[in-house]
């Protein structure tokens, strides 16, 4: 390589280097570390000992388990809701009906609460 050219790393082939160390199915890892040139090992070399410092942090692992507990919860409260979102408007849907609600989508007035939910569980 001319002397005015930097080697820059390969991250792809770094990167699904990387993710085979986690695969129980790849075997070659030795051969396919060995096949990399020299800066793509350096920097594999440099990636696995970051990752090796973040995994040993406790700090890095109580944050990713409160960020895990955040996400968890945060998709139980939408599923909920969703889940009670479908019955109240279902439930509306089920009383303009009963209450026989007269005005058409187009010209029905704004404080009609069941016309509009109506219209848009049915329209998004």
């Amino acid at each position: 390589m001319p002397d005015d050219q930097v080697a820059t790393p390969d991250f792809p082939r770094i990167y699904t280097f990387l993710a085979s160390l986690f695969d129980p199915s790849c075997s070659d890892h030795v051969q396919r570390l060995a096949e990399m040139n020299q800066i793509d090992r350096d920097t594999t070399q440099i990636l696995m000992h970051n990752m090796a410092v973040n995994m040993a942090n406790q700090q890095l692992r109580e944050q990713k388990t409160s960020l895990l507990d955040e996400c968890h919860d945060a998709l139980k409260n939408h599923h909920r809701t969703k889940v009670q979102g479908g019955a109240l408007q279902s439930q509306q849907r089920q009383q303009q009906r009963s209450i026989g609600c007269t005005h058409s989508r187009r010209s029905c007035p704004e404080d009609c609460s069941f016309c509009h939910t109506e219209y848009a569980a049915t329209n998004g």
